[in-house]
């Protein structure tokens, strides 16, 4: 019985975190295709904190129980669970800080988490338009780059209705609907198009 309540217990705190980021991601500015720029709202930053504060707390179970480190099964568990949440947590920060989309009155610029330099696509060289429901991410190919677009992004919504106006092939506004139905399921928008 105390397991099941501690499974509920975990369940709605995550779906009140889950609300919470989803609320915190639905600001959205003002995109009129020229000169906005979208970032990742504050959750994300906040996501980030929170696993590099658990990647500290994995790495510390040793203080309190060194048996962790005896079997081999026990510091293979406890060091792959510091890196996952390390590793996502500094992931995170790092899209917090660096990754952002500027929208040009003549295309598109964007900047990935791990990138030095932006990359840039004007609107008339965009050959095609793709959605991954795996990565949530909507790409807009060039002939020789790339566009890659988050829809965690504040403003990937207007984004998306911009790509549609100025791309308007049938697989561009195919990967736009499937992309504003993705936001829509996470709480990050409308699903019309």
């Amino acid at each position: 019985m105390a397991d099941l309540f501690g499974q509920v217990v975990f369940a709605v705190l995550f779906a009140l975190a889950m609300g919470a980021f989803a609320r915190f991601s639905r600001r959205e500015p003002t995109v009129d295709g020229g000169g906005a720029e979208l970032r990742h709202g504050p959750a994300i930053a906040v996501g980030g904190w929170v696993g590099v504060a658990g990647a500290l707390l994995f790495l510390s179970f040793p203080l309190f129980d060194s048996s962790i480190l005896e079997s081999t099964l026990g510091l293979s568990m406890w060091l792959g669970m510091a890196l996952f949440f390390g590793g996502l947590g500094v992931w995170c920060l790092a899209a917090a800080r660096r990754e952002v989309v500027r929208l040009l009155p003549d295309g598109i610029e964007a900047r990935a988490s791990l990138e030095r330099e932006p990359t840039s696509l004007r609107w008339n060289e965009i050959q095609a338009v793709r959605f991954s429901r795996l990565t949530g991410y909507l790409t807009l190919v060039g002939r020789d780059r790339r566009v890659r677009v988050s829809a965690m992004l504040t403003g990937s919504g207007e984004l998306a209705d911009l790509v549609a106006r100025r791309v308007p092939t049938a697989e561009a506004q195919a990967a736009v609907h499937g992309f504003l139905a993705y936001r829509a399921g996470y709480g990050m928008g409308r699903s019309d198009h």
